[in-house]
């Protein structure tokens, strides 16, 4: 679109050198005026001059197409052949090459026969329409030749003949540079069209998208809701206006007004009012930018993707860190399609007591029917509260926690679990681990164990 725009100035340049189209038809007006007062004087009749005109110019439209036909001959004569042998990214066998060799050669013998003949009827078409063009051209020679005393006889008719004549070739170039122009012109217009439709496409790729995720029922569950949103960045935008341009440019404040800005303003026709402006040159980028590099700015995708999560009538923004991290937790596993087990390390961190009890707890009973949850805690509240299945303990070899074996030791079993291990002798196993059961660890090692062993009881009747 700058390269096109740059074709555009230059045609312009050709336009001032030549002259405004009004001028030279005045000119021309003028002209003509001159000579029809001028020949009446000299008895000239109106008819031949205009005659006279007429021949120097066909002669001159004529005189053109001849040469054309002539290169056009020559060309013609020149090309031998019109078809070549081509080569082949394949492998073949000696004989196979061979005989594709023979239809090669068989087929171009048989196209250069068919283009002789061609040829010469291409010819004579030609040099038939040259001779009629040559017809032409004497005829009109001749009827020049017959004015062209009688008008010569009076310079100053001969020079106001010369000089519409110049004018009027100046015309016609003009008018083949003004077609050209036109088509640059629209073919500009499409390119900023084309740009400006960019804004719709955005929003509408990103609406889409936001549609299909808000129209999911998965994505909905009793107390949480997950949405998507397509919020215009209108911070982004005005932020972005002001550094590519100077604020302070009268031109800048017709086109946008930046302490007002709203999304509603964003529009196609805001972006061709800047695009123009631009290649105009009367909205000046700042230093260090181009006008290329400007429009690329301004073109960019200032709609994006928001996702809102809602909890008890909570947005996201105004939860506590607890209960922002249960709502990723229940993200992680109510919305989610995979049945897989899951690896959640200390999901009771951020939350209290009353949270763990009446959030947490509940939820992770309800959803380990559809999928195994694995969970790293400290808290006793989580392993009993929820029911776990199976327990696993673990313990790094120290001075006062001593192993069996190894540095890093591992104990499993279930919560009713409350025996230590023995061996086959009766005798008591080495190590920490093996020295109690599961429910003694639980009291040891998880906060609140003892505690929460009492609410189990009392829940239980046990």
């Amino acid at each position: 679109m700058i390269e096109n725009r740059k074709e555009i100035g230059n045609i312009k340049n050709e336009k001032q050198e030549i002259g405004s189209r009004e001028s030279i038809e005045a000119q021309i007006e003028k002209l003509i005026s001159q000579k029809d007062t001028l020949s009446t004087d000299l008895n000239l009749s109106k008819e031949e001059l205009d005659l006279y005109d007429k021949t120097i110019e066909e002669f001159g439209i004529i005189n053109e197409q001849i040469l054309s036909l002539q290169k056009d001959l020559t060309n013609i004569q020149e090309i031998e052949n019109v078809v070549e042998k081509r080569t082949f990214n394949f492998s073949f066998s000696d004989h196979i090459q061979e005989l594709i060799g023979r239809a090669t050669d068989d087929a171009i013998t048989a196209a250069n026969t068919l283009w002789v003949q061609s040829k010469q009827t291409i010819i004579d078409g030609i040099t038939k329409e040259l001779v009629e063009k040559e017809s032409q051209r004497d005829q009109l020679l001749e009827i020049r030749d017959g004015l062209k005393p009688k008008i010569q006889e009076n310079k100053i008719i001969s020079e106001l003949s010369n000089n519409i004549q110049k004018e009027s070739e100046k015309l016609k170039d003009l008018t083949a540079i003004e077609k050209k122009e036109a088509a640059l012109v629209e073919k500009e217009n499409t390119y900023i069209y084309d740009i400006c439709q960019s804004i719709g496409k955005f929003k509408g790729f990103h609406i889409q998208y936001a549609q299909t995720v808000n129209g999911k029922s998965e994505f909905k569950s009793n107390d949480l809701e997950f949405s998507v949103g397509v919020p215009f960045k209108k911070e982004a935008y005005v932020d972005k206006v002001l550094r590519l341009f100077d604020n302070r440019s009268t031109i800048l404040k017709d086109t946008i007004s930046i302490d007002a800005f709203s999304e509603d303003q964003y529009t196609e026709q805001l972006l061709q009012e800047f695009i123009s402006k631009i290649l105009d040159e009367k909205l000046q980028p700042k230093k260090g930018n181009t006008q290329e590099t400007v429009i690329r700015e301004l073109c960019d995708d200032w709609f994006e993707i928001k996702y809102n999560v809602r909890m008890d009538n909570d947005t996201i923004d105004v939860m506590s860190p607890g209960k922002k991290a249960l709502v990723l937790l229940k993200l992680l596993i109510d919305l989610a399609d995979s049945k897989c087990p899951i690896l959640i390390d200390q999901p009771e961190d951020d939350l209290d007591n009353r949270s763990v009890f009446n959030d947490l707890i509940p939820f992770i009973k309800r959803k380990k029917k559809d999928r195994q949850i694995i969970i790293v805690t400290h808290n006793a509240n989580v392993v009993l509260g929820s029911d776990a299945e199976e327990v696993i303990v673990a313990n790094q070899q120290g001075s006062n926690v001593p192993n069996k074996h190894y540095r890093f030791e591992y104990r499993s079993g279930s919560i009713e679990n409350n025996l230590p291990l023995y061996t086959v002798n009766g005798e008591a196993e080495l190590g920490i681990l093996n020295s109690q059961g599961i429910q003694q660890h639980i009291c040891d090692i998880l906060e609140g164990g003892e505690r929460a062993f009492e609410l189990r009881k009392n829940k239980y009747h046990i």
